[in-house]
């Protein structure tokens, strides 16, 4: 407050900072349990829609299966969504807008509040676990080890700088342009796998990886041109007129591959094809197959990849491979170059039959 009044909050910079403090916070909570219980922790699948989560090692699988069905209803009915959105858009909603579907079917799955002691809670989770396992829980084993435990001047700084480029890596094949929260998350992700001794310890760390993943990034907001006065200046000596953490970055990468795209935009020289033809009719469809591996991010020579596993991409999927069979089809009749759908679709030259 420079004035000494009282205004409201800004919500930008929070919101901005959401998904860094919730990765933040998984593995804070994570490096407690192990320091207390001694726990360690290993990656999960959570199928193809979701992130992989963290989860305590030596649990089986049978064990997580029964206290998921809360987990198995938000899929069943985000399942249910999408295959709704498939049917009323004619195309497979995006993953932002998947994440959108899963928020949407927790709501609408979660159940009435029933208030119960810790202590019938406790003995109810003991009483399933047991039931499940065929024994106590208190004897299953390799929950607890003797964990390697971290402290910030353990990580050599090659160790630092090569995360940073990692996190850099990372976050450009998501997004063109990025801001400090982008990285500090993807730090955050990426350092999971360690446990540290501190909270202090993590998170100088975290902060390190991010500086190292700026100085490897590409700095597209240019320095301020006029120094502000000193009364609008913070005690760093950064102005109050800019934004903490507000600088974009992007990759010398990205702007390449941008310039390629422009440079091959303004060419005139492609072959062209006649609308209604027998070689449009192809062309199209090479792209439905082509626009199909890209979605599902398929590769490898099958042309469609597996047999999907949800409802919606069987739908998404059984028009792709109507799309293949007819494209074979004008392929054997007009005697195209089968090189051409191969390099529509992506596919291996003696690879388009289905």
């Amino acid at each position: 407050m420079l004035d000494g009044k009282w205004r409201s909050l800004d919500g930008r910079p929070m919101h901005e900072a959401v998904v860094a403090f919730s990765e933040l916070h998984e593995s804070l909570f994570a490096d407690e349990l192990t320091r207390t219980l001694g726990v360690q922790w290993q990656t999960r699948e959570r199928g193809r829609d979701r992130h992989p989560a963290w989860a305590l090692t030596g649990v089986p699988e049978a064990l997580v299966a029964e206290f998921s069905t809360r987990a198995r209803h938000i899929d069943v009915e985000t399942d249910r969504l999408i295959e709704e959105y498939v049917t009323s858009h004619g195309r497979r909603p995006t993953l932002v807008t998947i994440m959108k579907l899963r928020a949407q079917a927790t709501l609408a799955t979660r159940p009435a509040k029933q208030v119960h002691s810790l202590a019938d809670l406790t003995a109810a989770w003991r009483e399933r676990a047991a039931r499940v396992l065929g024994h106590d829980v208190s004897t299953l084993a390799g929950l607890t080890s003797s964990p390697v435990i971290l402290r910030e001047e353990d990580l050599p700084h090659e160790a630092v700088d090569a995360l940073g480029l990692s996190v850099m890596t990372a976050v450009s094949e998501k997004r063109a342009t990025w801001r400090h929260w982008n990285l500090t998350a993807e730090a955050a992700r990426q350092t999971m796998p360690y446990r540290f001794a501190s909270a202090s310890d993590r998170e100088a760390v975290v902060g390190l990886i991010v500086d190292a993943a700026e100085r490897a990034s590409l700095r597209l907001t240019p320095p301020e041109l006029a120094v502000s006065p000193l009364e609008f200046q913070r005690e760093d000596g950064t102005s109050v007129f800019r934004p903490r953490h507000s600088i974009v970055f992007t990759s010398s990468e990205l702007l390449a591959a941008e310039a390629r795209l422009l440079e091959r935009a303004a060419l005139l020289t492609a072959p062209r094809v006649a609308l209604g033809s027998a070689a449009a009719t192809w062309h199209q469809n090479g792209c439905a197959v082509a626009a199909y591996r890209d979605r599902y991010a398929i590769i490898g020579a099958k042309p469609l990849g597996v047999v999907p596993e949800s409802t919606a991409q069987k739908l998404d999927a059984s028009r792709a491979h109507a799309a293949l069979a007819e494209a074979q089809r004008l392929a054997d009749g007009h005697a195209f170059d089968a090189r051409g759908l191969t390099v529509i679709a992506g596919l291996p030259p003696a690879g388009i039959r289905i």
